[in-house]
């Protein structure tokens, strides 16, 4: 985790500083979700995923490990809300990955990377969490040239065999939202539970 952390200058910045609030730096990294502000009605033309996903994510006491749902539309379609939704009908408390730091520049997939796997060593001693993360195409994706049909899979296999592990072993349910599915990498779409 250590090698995540160490190249990411406001998070070792935070890690640095002995006088730094463990609540600060933990919201760097994720937070509790907002509150959603639709209901089931609001998602009618999806009810039957929506049943669907509240089911297995339901599992009590909690999902096994490596529960992980995949959801996907185009932007402004309401996915968050939606995930938000799934999370309150289910009982559990969501928490969102900080997708941009304080200063909002939008966090690379380094960042990402360090906020996904500090949530899940964290909040997975709880069984009553749920993980969102939004905007997860830049962890999910394939490199391209710009073009769907031009991808190519990472140049790390060690950084995709990581992810896959993390995906399949995560302690906390988690929620993905991207906007297309097109981009997503194979082997990451496979260990989704539900798409």
């Amino acid at each position: 985790l250590w090698e995540l952390v160490q190249n990411d200058n406001p998070l070792s910045d935070a890690i640095d500083d002995p006088d730094a609030p463990l609540d600060g730096l933990l919201n760097t990294l994720f937070r509790p979700a907002q509150p959603t502000t639709l209901t089931a009605e609001d998602f009618v033309h999806a009810a039957d995923h929506l049943a669907t996903v509240s089911a297995v994510l339901a599992t009590q006491p909690a999902p096994p490990p490596g529960t992980n749902v995949l959801i996907h539309g185009p932007p402004g379609g309401g996915k968050s809300e939606l995930a938000r939704l799934i999370a309150a009908r289910i009982g559990r408390d969501a928490w969102e990955i900080a997708t941009a730091d304080g200063d909002g520049d939008a966090y690379g997939q380094r960042g990402l990377w360090t906020s996904y796997a500090v949530a899940q060593l964290v909040l997975g001693r709880t069984s009553q969490s749920l993980l969102i993360i939004d905007e997860a195409g830049a962890l999910l994706e394939c490199e391209n040239d710009g073009f769907f049909f031009m991808r190519r899979p990472p140049k790390s296999g060690s950084t995709k065999g990581w992810l896959n592990q993390m995906i399949e072993t995560a302690a906390l349910p988690t929620v993905w939202i991207v906007n297309h599915l097109d981009a997503i990498d194979a082997a990451h779409l496979r260990r989704m539970d539900y798409i």
